[in-house]
């Protein structure tokens, strides 16, 4: 598996020799990695649609042109860019306020919350990332072919889609340091990416090392600038949830085959919070260069730390159920097998955090979260109450059953 940036083709069809070549050594290269085969394929995976690959032309970017690159074939995943990820999550965000979640089941806007989160595209764009990222997984192990994996400028969809092939296919870990991992992280033995140590180093692989723009794409530090529906949400037009929408990727196909991984829901919703929450060095600045200028690994607190105290990790981060499965596995990326993501997203809605209460019918109503305010529990007059009889203590027995009720 490659990855890359997008050709500088432009509109005058520029092309480079040394590339050419270049990517031709690593077609006869494929998976033996010891000797050339002239008769191996590579194909070429760009994560835009064929529409937004064209119009980088005029940018000075572009696509591949095939009849440069010798038994090259190029295929587009037809995933959206950042800012129709931006503001399509704005839209979930809007539907998930806390007003409109705490909406009488009546109210004419929940009865139409399934049909406004259809509107948003959010579930469509995870479904793009999912199936983009089987359809890398299956042309490695299924056709054996390499793979050229980019975007536009290779930090974004590019990482999304070439850590979660990587989870999908979870190829042995076998390396000492090959990634820069902050503090007490160093990966000395045999695992893999399904586990939380291979995974730890998939994100700060993929993810950090590989340049993903933090600091832009969280907004940290960055003055509001934004003045359409994702302002509330976002800061700068720069900000997107790439990282959070990879996450929620991975929750997916956790949530279809659970047993094969060692970690749990928990370390993916902490992740998604430690990003935006400034307090962990992994997620600031732009790359890695910008990490070292400011001495992070120094200066601040690894995530990884955290993650891999003992009691921590085994108490919240460690799934129970985990079987270990060293081989592929093939989630469905159809949308009817995927989820909202209501653990991250209403987590904080507050009929999930309704609980009994004495005196209530042990459910409150919507919008009320104190026994005060909640109507009394009537029981239907159709029913005959038993006539009350005095106990010995002095306390009557109906009230007695009130409360077991």
């Amino acid at each position: 598996m490659l990855r890359c940036s997008q050709p500088l083709v432009g509109v005058s069809g520029r092309h480079d020799i040394a590339d050419e070549k270049l990517i031709d050594l690593y077609r006869q290269i494929g998976t033996s990695r010891k000797t050339l085969d002239p008769n191996a394929t590579l194909t070429i995976v760009d994560c835009r649609a064929l529409i937004a690959a064209r119009a980088n032309h005029a940018r000075g970017g572009g696509v591949e042109s095939v009849t440069r690159y010798k038994k090259c074939d190029l295929r587009f995943l037809n995933i959206d860019n950042i800012h129709t990820m931006r503001a399509s999550l704005a839209r979930v965000a809007a539907i998930c306020s806390s007003d409109e979640a705490a909406a009488p089941s009546n109210d004419p806007d929940d009865e139409d919350w399934f049909s406004r989160l259809s509107a948003s595209k959010w579930m469509k764009h995870i479904h793009r990332v999912v199936a983009g990222s089987i359809e890398v997984a299956r042309l490695m192990r299924v056709e054996g072919k390499s793979v050229m994996v980019h975007c536009s400028d290779g930090w974004d969809r590019t990482s999304q889609i070439c850590a979660i092939a990587q989870l999908l296919l979870d190829p042995y870990v076998s390396f000492e340091c090959c990634v820069r991992m902050y503090h007490l992280l160093t990966i000395n033995h045999n695992r893999y990416f399904r586990t939380i140590e291979g995974f730890a180093v998939l994100v700060q692989k993929d993810w950090c090392a590989f340049g993903h723009k933090f600091h832009d794409r969280l907004g940290h530090g960055h003055k509001p600038e934004l003045s359409d529906d994702a302002s509330s949400y976002f800061a700068t037009k720069e900000c997107s949830p790439v990282f959070l929408q990879f996450i929620e990727a991975v929750a997916q196909i956790q949530r279809q085959i659970p047993d094969a991984f060692e970690f749990n829901k928990e370390l993916l919703i902490f992740l998604a919070d430690a990003s935006y929450s400034c307090e962990y060095g992994n997620f600031l600045c732009n790359n890695e260069r910008e990490r070292e200028m400011l001495q992070l690994t120094r200066n601040s607190t690894s995530v990884w730390d955290y993650v891999f105290q003992k009691t921590v990790r085994k108490s919240r981060f460690t799934n129970p159920t985990y079987e270990s499965e060293q081989g592929p596995i093939w989630p469905s990326s159809a949308t009817r097998h995927l989820v909202f993501w209501d653990e991250y997203y209403m987590r904080y809605d507050p009929c999930r955090l309704r609980r009994g209460v004495k005196g209530t019918g042990g459910i409150l109503p919507y919008g009320s979260m104190t026994p005060s305010t909640t109507p009394p529990v009537c029981t239907p007059s159709v029913i005959p109450q038993p006539p009350e009889k005095a106990m010995s203590n002095g306390t009557s027995s109906n009230s007695s059953s009130k409360e077991e009720e």
